[in-house]
């Protein structure tokens, strides 16, 4: 026992002492010039090495300083990657077993640079001394033997401390992470992995978790849970679920993003959003996420954008020369007003003052390239929509999006009352953009609708219509320009605001010409109805119905688009007849024009005095019989011989003798003799 214990002092004395003599005897500098002309073999770079230090006691610890491993011959870079100190200390007993236990790897002040130069050449591409395509399996087998020697792994203090890492595209563009700072914790292959730390990019700190828990089921294919965070001011992102690596990576687990403003985080990542309007503010994203390879579905999702929120499914493939993506959502209010330009300057021509002209057409460019980015089919259903001052109610939208073209159906529209369908089809794939459009509506309140989408609000009663249109141009005015379609429109039960075409009628005056329009005015009807056709942005209409207890009206002419006029006639009779919807506008009557004319914004109307005349039915005789049949037809029509006086006294004014008229044949006593409207319409048509 004695001898035992002797010997193994002795064993112990020779350990101590080879722990300390070794690192001198052995020579470090002739090693250091072999690893670097190892190196410099295997991949045709050079690694420079300052000074370094060795250990094997308590544990076998290698110390680098000023470590450097040159870069490509055409890199902007003289180094690829650098370190100011690397430190690994390796316990050795778990080596005798297979096993790989780190106590500490520290690396200092790494610099990594990655780039791509113009011919597409990436800097960490070693090629050179690469074994070659004939001997793969040789090397698959090597690397199978090595993984198969390690039983464990088992990680201490890993940190990473203040590393920097740029990247340079074949373009020339670049971007840098700065300020990275990394620590690992792995008790073991079996044991879960923990990971935390932060880094610098745009000048934001990333704060980054992340957790697995098991990294040799990871690192063998197999599927292992693993949960990640990352947080920065503009952004947000976690996840929890499971990940497998194979031939195509696979990750399925719940996933919430949260993004305080979509325009802010598309700044900070260096892809600034020209878009116009207020929105793509905050953004919330929950749901199931499923990835495999280039596929990604998005299920039981809950989305939030600004004040937009909704629910529902997003499929998203990559694997095509275009992606492609598949939607059903359903949301709540959509308000489209925060992503739509409201400056109201743009595109507006100026009189020579420079003041905008009102509500004229924009010439800012219509951009549809977005439409050529992906293919899409996408499924909506809004509980409303607000587009401008347009409300509608609950929608139902199918939209798809192929080659550059979309088609957008609305087979359900709720608005103003009524109900409406349309089709919608943008063709984005031309050289110059196109639109077509289909809408029909039902029972829907057209002075509301009008009002919203216009700013006419003259015409009251429930509208019911068709329109086709076709537009070609690569501005709204261009489009409005060449527009082109027809339709047809019926108001029922209704009224036009702003003037009593009756009263009018009767009390007919020089004075009423270019009167404006007075709210206080109404001039009610039981049917409004007519077709229309569009010619290069110009509306045409000639078959224009009116009919109303005791006025009937037709009329005709045109509204051109392009500079927002008016220029229309109406044709007004007074009758007898009480009937209204349902009954032909021939009724006998006495005829009555008038114009509509002006700019939209200040449409004035006249009754055309000299029309009436021209308008007379043949012959005097025939015209004072419709005078007289209104006359005979009661109380209402007892005021229409007092218009026809009123028309013509207005056309060929009588007046008294005071001195102001000189006397002539036709005076009787000092007096002129006032004109009776019978004689004038004889001396007009030629009798006596």
């Amino acid at each position: 026992m004695k001898k035992f214990l002797i010997g193994l002092g002795l064993f112990v004395v020779v350990i101590i002492v080879a722990a300390v003599i070794i690192p001198f005897l052995v020579p470090l500098e002739t090693y250091k010039e072999q690893i670097q002309a190892q190196v410099r073999d295997a991949t045709g770079r050079d690694l420079e090495i300052g000074d370094i230090g060795l250990s094997v006691f308590p544990t076998l610890s290698v110390r680098a300083e000023d470590v450097r491993f040159s870069n490509a011959p055409n890199a902007s870079e003289p180094q690829m990657a650098s370190a100011s100190k690397l430190e690994l200390a390796l316990d050795v007993v778990p080596l005798l077993s297979g096993n790989v236990s780190v106590d500490y790897f520290v690396l200092v002040d790494p610099v990594i640079h990655l780039q791509v130069d113009e011919q597409g050449q990436a800097n960490w591409d070693l090629v050179q001394g690469q074994p070659s395509s004939e001997s793969p399996s040789t090397n698959d087998s090597q690397q199978e033997a090595t993984g198969s020697s390690i039983g464990d792994l088992h990680l201490g203090d890993v940190r990473l401390v203040n590393g920097r890492l740029t990247y340079r595209d074949a373009a020339g563009q670049s971007q840098e992470v700065s300020e990275i700072n990394m620590k690992l914790a792995l008790p073991g292959l079996d044991s879960p992995l923990e990971a935390a730390g932060s880094a610098k990019w745009n000048g934001e700190t990333v704060q980054l978790t992340v957790g697995a828990k098991s990294l040799r089921d990871l690192m063998e294919g197999k599927e292992t849970d693993v949960s990640a965070e990352i947080t920065a001011a503009p952004v947000r992102l976690g996840f929890g679920g499971a990940v497998s690596q194979g031939a195509a990576p696979q990750v399925r687990g719940s996933l919430d993003l949260n993004v305080p403003s979509v325009r802010e985080l598309a700044a900070w990542t260096g892809n600034p959003l020209d878009a116009p309007g207020s929105g793509l503010g905050p953004l919330q994203i929950k749901g199931d996420l499923d990835l495999e390879g280039a596929e990604i579905s998005f299920t039981n999702s809950e989305i939030g954008l600004d004040s937009i929120a909704g629910t529902g499914n997003v499929h998203f493939d990559g694997s095509g020369s275009r992606p492609s993506i598949r939607a059903d959502l359903k949301l709540g209010m959509l308000d489209l007003n925060p992503y739509m330009d409201k400056s109201g300057e743009k595109g507006q021509s100026t009189t020579t003052t420079g003041s905008a002209e009102p509500g004229d057409w924009s010439d800012d460019p219509i951009d549809v390239t977005a439409l050529s980015l992906v293919d899409a089919a996408l499924s909506l259903r809004v509980e409303g929509l607000k587009l401008n001052e347009i409300e509608l109610g609950r929608t139902l939208v199918f939209v798809t999006v192929k080659d550059g073209d979309l088609t957008a159906d609305l087979s359900e529209m709720n608005l103003y009352d009524g109900t409406g369908v349309g089709r919608v089809v943008v063709r984005g794939s031309q050289q110059v953009p196109s639109i077509a459009a289909e809408f029909g509506l039902s029972e829907v309140q057209a002075e509301p609708l009008l009002t919203d989408a216009s700013g006419f609000d003259r015409l009251l009663g429930r509208l019911n219509g068709k329109l086709s249109i076709t537009a070609e141009g690569a501005t709204q005015r261009q489009l409005v320009s060449n527009l082109d379609g027809d339709g047809s429109v019926t108001f029922l039960d209704g009224a036009i605001r702003g003037f009593n075409l009756a009263s009018m009628i009767r009390n007919a005056s020089v004075t009423a010409i270019q009167k404006g329009f007075d709210d206080a005015e109404t001039t009610d009807f039981a049917e409004l109805s007519g077709t229309f056709n569009i010619n290069d942005g110009i509306v045409t209409n000639d078959d224009l119905k009116l009919l109303a207890p005791l006025l009937r009206a037709s009329g005709k002419g045109q509204i051109p688009l392009p500079p927002r006029t008016l220029d229309y006639r109406l044709e007004t009779k007074l009758t007898a007849s009480i009937e209204g919807q349902g009954t032909t506008s021939d009724a006998s009557g006495l005829t009555f024009p008038v114009r509509f004319a002006g700019p939209w914004h200040e449409v004035t109307y006249a009754p055309d005095l000299k029309g009436l005349l021209e308008k007379g039915v043949g012959s005097p005789e025939q015209l004072l019989d419709n005078v007289k049949t209104l006359t005979e037809g009661g109380a209402e029509g007892g005021g229409a011989k007092e218009t026809l006086e009123n028309v013509l006294d207005q056309l060929v004014p009588s007046t008294s003798a005071t001195g102001d008229e000189e006397a002539g044949p036709d005076t009787e006593g000092g007096e002129k003799k006032k004109v009776k409207p019978k004689d004038l319409l004889k001396g007009l048509f030629g009798n006596d």
